[in-house]
């Protein structure tokens, strides 16, 4: 009898505050204690003048938009994101820290829009309004996601990278050392153009048994804030650029007809 798969949905970095924030009804104050921005509606403004006006407020499924289709598509059983931002109206700043990401509560919908069944709250910034934290990692991470495979993990979830990273098939597990960035409000923001903030990856992973048995990565693209399907040019950029990465673990991925990237070679 053949054991029942397990389909998953998996997003890196969901940093649905500052910018992100200001479009959506209502946003948070905008107010940032940042070195060279001190309010969130100038990030909107950056992504205007590189891609065009974005009339606000928009719709709480209009930061995923096409993405939001091509999940539902494909039915994963669970569906788990990185919250990297504050869900708060608290007006405390983490003291001294350059950066703070906080979305209005009543602004979840865009995460409830996907059906997103867990959000990882381990990272940076979900404590940088109202709380105060710190964490540092001191053991090389492939030797430690490899400890964790070997303990009985079924699959290491990386994130917090803020661009793609390689990945590896560690006995028969899936290790993802850093899905980058899935929502962001770095569209025109100058300076790092050549790591392509605008382009992420929807993660589609199927288990049997916690073996894994299909990866595809899905490209999509931000513009004007809103992900849409990456052009052929973009998908062939993000193909290359993850065989590249992902040399060095043996794993690599293939272009698909439909502008999907698979896995190649899975037992």
């Amino acid at each position: 009898m053949n054991a029942p798969a397990l389909d998953l949905f998996l997003w890196g970095d969901v940093m649905t505050g500052r910018g992100i924030d200001q479009l959506l009804p209502p946003p948070a104050r905008p107010t940032l204690y940042e070195g060279y921005v001190t309010d969130a509606r100038d990030y909107v403004r950056l992504a205007e003048v590189a891609n065009g006006p974005i009339a606000r407020p928009v719709a709480l499924d209009y930061i995923c938009d096409e993405a939001l289709a091509e999940i539902d598509r494909r039915s994963p059983r669970l569906r788990i994101v990185n919250l990297e931002t504050a869900v708060t109206t608290a007006e405390d700043a983490w003291p001294g820290k350059g950066i703070h990401y906080r979305m209005h509560p009543a602004n979840v919908g865009c995460l409830t829009a996907a059906h997103i069944d867990a959000c990882v709250l381990a990272n940076n910034h979900v404590l940088d309004w109202g709380g105060n934290w710190g964490y540092a990692i001191g053991r090389d991470e492939r030797a430690f996601a490899q400890a964790l495979v070997e303990a009985g993990t079924d699959l290491v979830h990386g994130h917090s990278s803020h661009h793609a990273r390689g990945f590896e098939v560690y006995r028969e597990r899936l290790v993802l050392y850093g899905c980058g960035d899935f929502i962001n409000d770095y569209e025109g923001i100058g300076g790092h153009e050549s790591y392509r903030g605008d382009l992420a990856g929807a993660y589609f992973v199927r288990l049997v048994e916690g073996r894994l048995r299909e990866l595809t990565l899905v490209p999509f693209r931000s513009r004007r804030l809103s992900l849409r399907r990456a052009a052929a040019a973009d998908a062939q950029w993000l193909l290359d650029t993850l065989n590249r990465e992902c040399r060095p673990f043996g794993a690599r991925l293939a272009l698909a007809a439909d502008g999907s990237l698979g896995l190649a070679d899975v037992g």
